[in-house]
């Protein structure tokens, strides 16, 4: 298991704060959500928070749960904010770190490349086809979409946040965290993106040329898996908020939810490959998390 991975799993089961105020209680939880009318079932995470949530509502009835629907943008904000709002299914980076704590729900192989196929010859690859993902952002002749503030990894962040300037790569906010950015792809108003390949199968089992329109390409080093979680604010009440929502997804039944929706996140030659690590994961995350 990477370095990255390591560190992220262990961050949960550090000490607890001593100093939380007695006195803070958890009676009511926003969980920000995409919005379901936009993405339909054609979003990897979105079937998986819509689950989170209703289990996690029925195992904590004394509190009071609301949906609200937040773009990647609008979710940040708000976790920053520290308003009493969870967000269902986070990737977990070290910028978001410092504004949330997180319940670890899934372990993911890294974002790829989702690319036009009749602009796959143009990109800038390796020899094992892997992407230069630098060279590629700072092309003029290939037109990129990118979610504003969507983390795709550490590794991808940082390229990102040091690309030079070039106006043919837009930034977008839509409310589905990325979904409407695939049928831009489609549409021939972008060459591509970044995204789980799953992301594409699952919109694409709708579309006639489903086998020819997209391709999901690896990034060269980007190869560390990624981890997704439930994320509160960090604050007192997030803490509190976390701690119970950590309690109940470490029941048997919560991680056997957990499991079932990773399996169903990943293409079936990424199951056999991940499957060590996958098994790992479940068997730590079986364990109640502890907070600093």
């Amino acid at each position: 298991m990477s370095l990255l991975i390591t560190a992220l799993i262990a961050l949960p089961i550090q000490a607890r704060s001593s100093n939380l105020s007695p006195q803070v209680q958890v009676k009511n939880i926003v969980w920000l959500t995409p919005d379901a009318t936009q993405i339909g079932s054609n979003r990897v995470g979105f079937g998986v928070a819509d689950k989170m949530v209703k289990f996690v509502a029925s195992q904590l009835p004394e509190i009071e749960h609301k949906l609200v629907r937040a773009n990647s943008k609008r979710s940040l904000q708000m976790l920053e904010s520290g308003e009493a709002a969870c967000h269902p299914s986070l990737i977990r980076s070290s910028e978001r770190e410092r504004i949330a704590y997180f319940s670890n729900t899934l372990l993911l192989p890294p974002m790829q490349l989702i690319v036009r196929t009749d602009k796959v010859e143009a990109l800038p690859r390796d020899g094992q086809g892997a992407v230069d993902l630098n060279r590629l952002l700072a092309d003029p002749n290939l037109r990129g979409a990118l979610t504003e503030r969507r983390s795709y990894g550490d590794y991808i962040d940082g390229i990102i946040a040091t690309r030079p300037e070039n106006k043919r790569v837009q930034s977008y906010s839509p409310a589905d965290f990325g979904g409407k950015l695939l049928q831009m792809l489609l549409a021939d108003r972008a060459d591509y993106l970044i995204d789980f390949p799953t992301s594409m199968d699952l919109m694409l089992n709708t579309q006639a040329s489903r086998n020819e329109s997209l391709q999901a390409l690896p990034i060269q080093g980007a190869t560390d898996f990624m981890v997704i979680g439930v994320a509160c604010p960090r604050n007192a009440w997030g803490l509190e908020a976390i701690h119970a929502i950590d309690r109940v997804l470490s029941t048997p039944a919560g991680v056997t939810l957990m499991r079932e929706s990773s399996a169903r996140l990943l293409r079936p030659e990424a199951q056999r490959v991940c499957s060590a690590r996958q098994e790992a994961f479940y068997k730590d995350r079986a364990k109640p998390s502890k907070f600093f």
